[in-house]
């Protein structure tokens, strides 16, 4: 564009500081068809520029344009590396290691550090999915704390039941916008979801102080894959820690099988299971009772005991008047005592609890043919809110300490019962020995009367054959002599 005459061209703007001007040229720099800038030059005389100035003018400007260009190429590709750096280093960190505390807040300032962020936090879901809290901040005041925030309050929830993001160039201007997020200074706004498979974690939020300054898309596409990353990361975390956590339960598990199945009395076995569980939950007390024979009774038979604490063992409570007691065995449900301090309980049994600083209680049925005979447990000297796992893997360990009981005393049963033959067979034995031994004798004094029969018949019978012989062929005087003979031996025979 040229003007001969500023004073004679209607569309000039008149300023003071420009007044000394009265020609005037202007070739735009245009950077990838748009105009990036403006290129003019400008004399105090009319009529001084003419078209071969523009042409000249015209090829510095594309020139000029080149260079703009290249220059803006330059600072997209070490931007577009950096914050690939920056992304790599959040790739980096989230699979470092699963210390999930160190990682998330190291992926904060990461985040922060990725768009040029003046600050930003981590806003997580609970447990029970009904408040968020923000464990994690970079660049805020110091000794600031945000408060958990209960759900559907505030735009992180927005973010984390949506599970899209939010970019906003004035913070305190939205509806929803938090009282405490405001008073902060917070101005622009980029909250993006923190994903993991079909469940939305929480969210990252980044901030600007200033009302100068703006996210942009790229900003945003660049944070949403730090939050799917983050995501990622924490399912890793939450994976490795049930893993872990599972291999706990499964050495405990074994550990107790494997030394109760060893153990050759009931105190021993009880005493295992103690220790054990004991451990598994850094306990310093872990008790097992066991009920008397008549019921009415139970009595702690076996313990696990800090150095500090006196024993409990052999100490028996009444269960008739014991509302804690009387329910646990009528109804086999784990007796849960989170806060001791807060709970109706019996007085003796508060007295014992109060008196070794015992908080927090968890006690599990061990059964035994489908009646409850005792309970094993931990007392901690902490507040502990006992998890699903951490139950269910109690009642576990009083099911196997009721199955190797139950296994015990089958053998016991066992062992009574092959003594108890083991000494009927001895007696059999000795009664059938001592009727052999009649029987021999019988058999002998059998032997002998045959022998004294037959010896005591073979004098008389000779005799008789010989004088029937004499009586036949003999002498006719002596045949009164023979037949007296054969009546004396006769008679001999019949005696």
């Amino acid at each position: 564009v040229i003007i001969s005459d500023t004073q004679k061209y209607a569309g000039w703007v008149k300023t003071e500081a420009g007044a000394y001007i009265r020609s005037w040229i202007g070739v735009p720099i245009l950077v990838e068809g748009e105009i990036f800038a403006l290129l003019s030059l400008d004399k105090r005389e009319p009529g001084f520029y003419l078209p071969k100035h523009a042409r000249i003018l015209s090829a510095f400007a594309v020139q000029a344009s080149l260079v703009l260009h290249n220059a803006r190429l330059f600072t997209e590709k070490e931007e577009t590396l950096r914050r690939e750096q920056q992304i790599n280093r959040v790739v980096q960190t989230t699979n470092a290691t699963l210390d999930l505390p160190h990682v998330l807040k190291q992926v904060v300032e990461l985040a922060a550090n990725l768009v040029e962020a003046d600050g930003a936090v981590m806003a997580l879901v609970s447990a029970d999915g009904q408040t968020m809290t923000y464990p994690y901040m970079v660049n805020l005041p110091d000794g600031f704390e945000w408060q958990p925030v209960s759900r559907g309050r505030g735009l992180a929830w927005q973010v984390v039941e949506k599970r899209q993001s939010i970019l906003l160039a004035s913070y305190p201007d939205h509806p929803d916008a938090l009282t405490e997020w405001v008073g902060v200074g917070l101005q622009g706004l980029l909250a993006v979801p923190i994903v993991a498979g079909e469940d939305c974690l929480g969210a990252l939020c980044l901030f600007y102080f200033s009302q100068e300054k703006l996210f942009s898309e790229r900003d945003q596409a660049l944070a949403e894959l730090v939050g799917q990353q983050t995501g990622v990361a924490i399912q890793n975390a939450h994976l490795f820690e049930e893993t872990r956590q599972r291999a706990r339960e499964l050495d405990l598990l074994n550990r107790v099988i494997a030394a109760t199945a060893v153990s050759e009395n009931e105190g021993d076995m009880l005493q295992i299971g103690c220790s054990e569980l004991a451990r598994y939950f850094a306990a310093p007390q872990a008790v097992c009772v066991m009920l008397n024979e008549t019921g009415e009774e139970v009595c702690i038979i076996a313990e696990s005991l800090a150095n500090d604490l006196p024993s409990l063992k052999n100490i028996c409570v009444p269960v008739k008047g014991n509302s804690v007691l009387q329910r646990f065995f009528d109804t086999a449900v784990p007796i849960i005592l989170s806060d001791t301090r807060q709970m109706p309980l019996p007085p003796e049994m508060a007295a014992v609890l109060t008196e070794r600083g015992m908080i927090s209680v968890l006690m599990v049925p061990i059964p035994l043919r489908d009646k409850i005979v005792g309970a094993i447990g931990v007392h901690l000297q902490q507040l502990q809110e006992f998890s699903e796992n951490d139950i269910r893997l109690a009642i576990t360990v009083g099911e196997e300490i009721g199955q190797s009981l139950e296994t015990l005393r089958l053998n016991d049963q066992l062992r009574t019962h092959a003594v108890e033959l083991e000494k009927r067979v001895a007696e059999r034995t000795q009664e059938l020995a001592k009727a052999n031994e009649q029987l021999q004798q019988l058999d002998r004094l059998k032997s002998k009367f045959v022998s004294d029969v037959s010896h005591e018949l073979r004098t008389p019978i000779t005799n008789l054959t010989m004088y029937l012989d004499l009586l036949e062929r003999g002498r006719a005087d002596r045949r009164e002599h023979y037949v007296s003979v054969l009546q004396k031996e006769t008679s001999r025979i019949r005696q």
